[in-house]
């Protein structure tokens, strides 16, 4: 009993998987052999039968068969244009990771870049650096003396401002070279700030500036300098030009 029944299962598993196009072909097969063999019985009256009649014959004959591979045909495309679809939707998805990919790619480079224009712009500007050095009493007030540094790159045209007064001029400030400027304030004049600017012409042959502020405080007799900020801050232009 039991062989009986997976005989019969395997039967039914055989004939469920055949495609609707294979039962189509043989539906089709036996109901044409069918009309044939129908006809062929009857063949006396049928060739009796006037050109419509048997053109209405025709119709009947094979109108079915028609109808049946029209729905089959629209079936067929039915389920071409879903695998169609799927596979578009599936280019689509993928074409979507490799833009986004793209994306990342573009903007990894794009940070790249602006990290090198960065650094390529560091390269040509100098590293000042200001420290005070003394304060003395002159004939006409106090004089107090910085030395500033240049730990970047070299530049021409140097000039420097104390409260918009030149106090140097240089053709030419080397990386590493070190010089030193001075402002005096006159017996009377009040000392509290004061504002360095510095002028010059970066490895690009373009005009920069940078500005220094001054904090004079006295203590124990003497002064105690604060230099703000240590590298300067650049600044559009001298007030004198601007």
């Amino acid at each position: 009993m039991g062989r009986y029944r997976d005989y019969w299962s395997q039967q039914l598993q055989w004939w469920g998987s055949r495609s609707m196009v294979w039962w189509a072909a043989y539906f089709t097969a036996f109901y044409i052999g069918g009309a044939i063999l129908i006809m062929g019985a009857r063949f006396d009256d049928l060739i009796e039968l006037t050109l419509n009649e048997i053109g209405d014959l025709s119709a009947g004959v094979f109108g079915p068969v028609a109808f049946l591979w029209l729905v089959l045909g629209y079936i067929q495309q039915g389920r071409e244009l879903k695998i169609s679809s799927e596979a578009l939707r599936a280019s689509v998805d993928q074409q979507r990771e490799m833009v986004g990919i793209s994306t990342e790619h573009f903007n990894m480079v794009r940070e790249n870049a602006r990290f090198d224009t960065a650094r390529l712009a560091a390269s040509i500007e100098p590293k000042f650096s200001i420290a005070w050095l003394c304060d003395s009493k002159v004939a006409n007030g106090n004089k107090f003396d910085f030395r500033v540094m240049n730990g970047g790159y070299t530049i021409t045209c140097f000039f420097a401002y104390f409260d918009l007064e030149e106090v140097c001029e240089m053709g030419m400030f080397l990386g590493g070279q070190k010089i030193t400027i001075s402002k005096v304030y006159e017996s009377g004049d009040e000392i509290s700030s004061g504002t360095i600017y510095f002028s010059y012409l970066n490895g690009l042959e373009d005009r920069k500036y940078r500005r220094f502020n001054i904090l004079f405080q006295r203590c124990d007799g003497g002064w105690s300098l604060d230099v703000l900020p240590q590298n300067g801050e650049p600044c559009d232009a001298l007030p004198i030009f601007a």
